[in-house]
């Protein structure tokens, strides 16, 4: 008998220090989701996304807008690249739409999909906002800047300018610049409709996920 009270005060504890756990864990990631990205993260961010673009580019670089019509075959494109490498044109598929429209190049930089900064995004996330673009797309590339290029071209003179390689981290601060400043074709989506945080229902699967895991993992740790 007191063999059995015992486990059963032992089994007692170890549930109710399973769900302590859990809870407050589920308490204090949904609050640091809510919370988002403090200033001095986003600080220390913007610095290494314009160190980065200064090592790619040096310190100029040539940005275009460019825009499709999707025919119904496709934009006839390839992208690639993670987070902090940023989403590049890998290919560009002969005969197709953006291979007639001559603008788009392979290595060329995504910064904005529409008035979506792709800053930041791996190619997947990227590739989610092209899908729900339709059938035109308004794409914002760069690339580095020829070597006989003047910098910071006459206002209104080109559709390519050069612009310092630091403000390719702000695309719409970007955009906002070049239209006021007279360059043809830019300022158009400059409200920024970048998503700050993952949806809710990303953020609770995230949170089960986690839980499952970590239950697993304590029941491993007590029991075998």
């Amino acid at each position: 008998m007191r063999r059995n009270m015992c486990r059963n005060m032992c089994r007692n504890m170890c549930r109710n220090m399973r769900r302590n756990m859990c809870r407050n864990m589920c308490r204090n990631m949904r609050r640091n989701s809510e919370r988002g990205p403090t200033a001095r993260n986003r600080q220390q961010r913007n610095l290494k996304i314009v160190d980065y673009f200064r090592q790619v580019f040096g310190e100029w670089a040539q940005v275009e807008v460019v825009e499709l019509v999707n025919d119904g075959s496709g934009l006839a494109f390839g992208i690639v690249g993670g987070r902090s490498s940023g989403v590049v044109v890998k290919s560009v598929l002969p005969g197709g739409v953006a291979d007639r429209d001559g603008r788009l190049r392979s290595g060329d930089m995504l910064l904005r999909i529409g008035a979506v900064s792709v800053v930041g995004m791996c190619a997947r996330q990227a590739a989610c906002v092209l899908r729900q673009c339709g059938a035109c797309v308004r794409l914002l590339v760069a690339r580095p800047a020829p070597s006989n290029a003047a910098p910071l071209q006459s206002l209104g003179a080109s559709q390519a300018p050069i612009v310092p390689s630091r403000l390719l981290a702000d695309p719409l601060d970007l955009e906002r610049r070049l239209a006021e400043a007279g360059h043809d074709g830019f300022g158009a989506l400059c409200e920024d409709t970048t998503p700050t945080s993952p949806p809710p229902t990303v953020i609770e699967e995230s949170l089960h996920h986690r839980v499952r895991e970590l239950l697993t993992a304590f029941k491993k740790k007590l029991w075998f």
